[in-house]
């Protein structure tokens, strides 16, 4: 289902390789098939260059199926080449096919998100994290279902993904502090924010209250959940006027403030990854 879900987050019409950055994170593990499946479910419905990811996805596949017995498959540095070199070498193909004066910048650009999103993804699945040595795969977690979460649609003006993708943001932010956050926030808002085709907003809102709800360590929880609502207002406040301020203030809000009901141990374990 995450596979499927994170094939929705794309920018620029044809660039969408969350969906495949999170199946190069179960490298070395039989369960990269039922990601290769979500793929390409996911690209079929989401319309992002389809034939493009569900080749990516088919190279990873083989890939993994080929080398599934090398012991140091599991480390993320192999996640992070492979993913990368995948996407590199199909969209070599629409480079050499006539193209807008964009298409290098936007090649390269895609290039570097693959390797950030491989970096960031790989703890999730229990592997060698590159992150690992501040609670990486937890927040490679979080990161993950905080895109996904960006992507359910909204219904008369009202969106549950993104009430669910402030919660998550904070519960990143009270868990691993200033890191998670920032990583979780800024990343996952982003990712909704180029989906929606909308000014980047959201990124800037939940990144900034991400940081300042993960730097107020030792204050109370509510203190620090005050704050992450008043800083994602303010940004939200000055750019959006009206119906749309209002309803994306409802959505921080509520999501914020469900986090109060989470009993209190399930954030003294956080900084363990």
């Amino acid at each position: 289902a995450l596979a499927f879900l994170l094939c929705g987050v794309g920018f620029y019409g044809s660039i969408a390789p969350v969906g495949v950055c999170f199946q190069g994170c179960f490298a070395g593990r039989r369960r990269m098939f039922f990601a290769f499946l979500g793929v390409i479910l996911g690209s079929c419905v989401f319309g992002y260059a389809p034939i493009k990811y569900i080749a990516v996805s088919l190279i990873l596949t083989v890939m993994n199926e080929a080398f599934m017995n090398l012991s140091d498959i599991r480390h993320g540095i192999y996640a992070l080449f492979g993913v990368t070199g995948a996407v590199g070498l199909i969209g070599l193909i629409g480079l050499i096919s006539p193209s807008g004066e964009m298409a290098g910048l936007l090649y390269v650009a895609e290039l570097v998100v693959c390797a950030m999103l491989s970096a960031l993804f790989y703890g999730a699945a229990g592997g060698k994290s590159l992150i690992e040595e501040k609670g990486g795969k937890s927040v490679s977690r979080w990161l993950i279902l905080a895109l996904a979460l960006g992507i359910i649609p909204p219904l008369w003006g009202f969106s549950v993904g993104r009430l669910l993708l402030c919660g998550t943001v904070l519960i990143a932010a009270l868990r691993h502090g200033v890191f998670g956050g920032v990583i979780v926030g800024l990343v996952g808002g982003l990712g909704f924010d180029l989906s929606s085709q909308a000014v980047p907003l959201w990124g800037c809102a939940l990144g900034l209250g991400g940081l300042v709800a993960g730097a107020a360590t030792g204050r109370k929880r509510f203190v620090r959940v005050l704050l992450f609502v008043l800083l994602g207002a303010s940004v939200r406040l000055l750019a959006v006027t009206g119906g749309g301020f209002l309803m994306g203030l409802l959505e921080l809000t509520l999501g914020t403030l469900s986090v109060m009901f989470i009993p209190e141990r399930f954030f003294e374990s956080g900084g363990t990854g």
